[in-house]
């Protein structure tokens, strides 16, 4: 059996967890592009669910949606087309 050292397998995990944050914040980028095209196209309704089902399935989404929507009394009323679309783009293109 081959043996391997403690930094290849600390260097291994790492590239591993960095690839796997890269593929998920390129998928939030993604489904934000979604939502801004709903939104170009005067649907709040479909921008709405589609950034509910975003921030359902992908943690970098999540994170900033749920940053972008504090303080705000219902989340289920948010329109997704005014300040909280500029939230999630700074918040995911940082």
């Amino acid at each position: 059996m081959k043996q391997y050292s403690i930094v290849t397998i600390a260097i291994a995990s790492l590239a591993t967890t960095f690839a796997v944050a890269c593929s998920d914040k390129e998928e939030a980028l993604a489904e934000l592009q979604k939502v801004e095209q709903q939104c170009q196209a005067g649907n709040s309704d479909k921008a709405r669910e589609i950034m509910f089902a975003a921030a359902e399935k992908n943690e970098s989404f999540r994170k900033a949606y749920h940053f972008s929507t504090q303080g705000l009394p219902d989340r289920a009323y948010v329109q997704p087309c005014g300040p909280v679309l500029v939230q999630l783009k700074g918040q995911l293109n940082d």
